[in-house]
């Protein structure tokens, strides 16, 4: 039967191949799809699209020729995405894979290369998150006085992320809405800048904190979060 030679080794006889063969354009491979659900870290897409890939590669009973053809185009859209290891490695890795003879063989192969790669994308992505996180609990921070400042101005004009991801993002990796951590972080400012003011000036405290054109609501919002008008505050903190 027909080998595909890689320097030394081969892939793929016609162990379980219609060696009759079809047109190579029947079989459907969406390279491009294999290479999005890589990037996702979604395990589970990765090996139904891997599954599905190699069932329409059976039905179409295609020549020994058409699989390695496919096969190659398969581990190379794989070996591209696995940022851990160069190309040449993988090569090198395929040829001393020595069961890598029959369909089955590729596709067990060529998994285990997609999970991996999967996985690299998967921990890459949540280390990415976390620092988009971070960074909006750090410019929360930095802007506490802005009035403007919610979750959508962020996602819009911070970000730039599609601002119903970036909630759901925020939610998960904190355990809160943005919102409701938003109006915690303001109490907490103002509680710390209640306790150290010398005079205390409710205008100027509710400025700081993203309350400056409605005093008034400031103090019943503190009020409803610690229990105490501002005043009340100031006194207990004193003490």
């Amino acid at each position: 039967s027909h080998r595909i030679y890689l320097g030394e080794g081969s892939i793929i006889t016609g162990d379980d191949i219609d060696m009759d063969g079809c047109r190579e354009e029947e079989i459907p491979f969406d390279g491009d799809l294999l290479s999005a659900v890589i990037r996702s870290g979604d395990l589970e897409r990765v090996r139904q699209v891997i599954h599905d890939i190699f069932a329409g590669l059976k039905a179409a009973k295609p020549s020994v020729m058409v699989v390695q053809y496919y096969v190659l185009e398969i581990f190379l859209v794989i070996a591209r995405l696995n940022r851990k290891r160069e190309l040449e490695d993988h090569v090198r890795q395929l040829l001393l894979s020595g069961g890598l003879t029959t369909i089955d063989h590729a596709k067990r192969y060529l998994l285990e290369m997609a999970e991996e790669a999967a996985n690299e994308f998967l921990e890459a992505n949540r280390q990415s998150q976390s620092r988009t996180v971070e960074r909006v609990k750090q410019y929360v921070q930095e802007h506490l006085a802005d009035e403007s400042l919610t979750l959508s101005k962020l996602a819009q004009e911070v970000f730039h992320l599609n601002v119903d991801y970036l909630g759901k993002l925020f939610r998960k990796e904190t355990g809160e809405k943005f919102s409701n951590y938003l109006m915690r972080v303001r109490m907490e400012e103002a509680k710390k800048l209640i306790a150290q003011s010398d005079r205390l000036k409710v205008v100027e405290i509710a400025a700081k904190v993203g309350f400056g054109s409605n005093p008034p609501y400031f103090s019943q919002v503190f009020k409803r979060h610690t229990g105490y008008t501002p005043s009340e505050y100031k006194r207990t903190s004193v003490y």
